[in-house]
């Protein structure tokens, strides 16, 4: 958890994926590329009566396996 706020609309809790790589989801191949990053809104049931959001930041890996379905590249 990085960082936690309270306001008036709530507590929103501010988290990232610490994971230095990942498996391909189609060849399993892992790889530690970083493509980009995109920002997931989590929201739940209220604590408390407060509503509860958690923003998590995702990195998003790029297969290098030359032989992958999901490498598409018109050069290769």
């Amino acid at each position: 958890m990085e960082l936690v706020e309270r306001s008036v609309n709530g507590i929103t809790m501010h988290a990232r994926v610490r994971g230095t790589d990942a498996p391909c989801s189609r060849c399993q191949n892992t790889s530690a590329r970083v493509h980009g990053r995109y920002l997931r809104r989590l929201s739940d049931a209220a604590v408390s009566g407060a509503r509860v959001v958690i923003e998590l930041l995702v990195r998003r890996f790029r297969c290098l396996n030359d032989a992958c379905p999901a490498v598409r590249s018109p050069s290769r």
